[in-house]
């Protein structure tokens, strides 16, 4: 498909250029198959490794309170950040490791820039409290809608539709 290939080519370009320009750490909205209809996001850092068709990083939980099971509602945007993370392929310490995602699984980069050109994240830290060495974070609602919409249209245009 045309489209897919294009997206898969813009994406792997954008990754690059915003690791070399933004300081630090990204987030990225991801389409992981058909049944996880809400936002999945994954960490990108300088430490992410890019391959020719995949790239490893860590792909985050959705935060979920009191045992309750995770919402697959298309518009839960609730994830857990841990703390520290592991960056080792081989490695059985308990930390988050990363895993492999095609480029064209990414359907959003969480940055905007703002009207003074600044680069600034689309999500961040919430009120909540989450599991010991995590925190909790969403899309700021300032940015909810924009984001929101960009994910879901892309979602239906080189995957899937929704179910639910």
């Amino acid at each position: 498909m045309k489209t897919q290939k294009q997206f898969f080519v813009k994406n792997m370009l954008q990754l690059e250029e915003t690791l070399g320009t933004f300081n630090g750490f990204f987030f990225v909205t991801l389409f992981l198959n058909e049944a996880v209809q809400r936002l999945t996001f994954g960490y990108v850092t300088r430490s992410t490794s890019f391959n020719d068709v995949r790239f490893r990083l860590h792909i985050l939980e959705p935060y979920v309170e009191g045992g309750q099971p995770p919402s697959n509602y298309f518009n839960y945007h609730t994830f857990l950040m841990p703390q520290q993370v592991c960056y080792s392929r081989n490695c059985a310490c308990p930390l988050l490791h990363t895993q492999l995602v095609e480029y064209s699984k990414i359907l959003t980069i969480c940055l905007a820039e703002t009207a003074a050109g600044n680069r600034v994240h689309t999500v961040g830290p919430v009120d909540k409290f989450g599991p010991a060495g995590y925190t909790v974070f969403q899309i700021k609602g300032s940015y909810e809608d924009q984001e929101l919409s960009k994910y879901k249209s892309l979602q239906l245009k080189l995957h899937a539709p929704y179910t639910v």
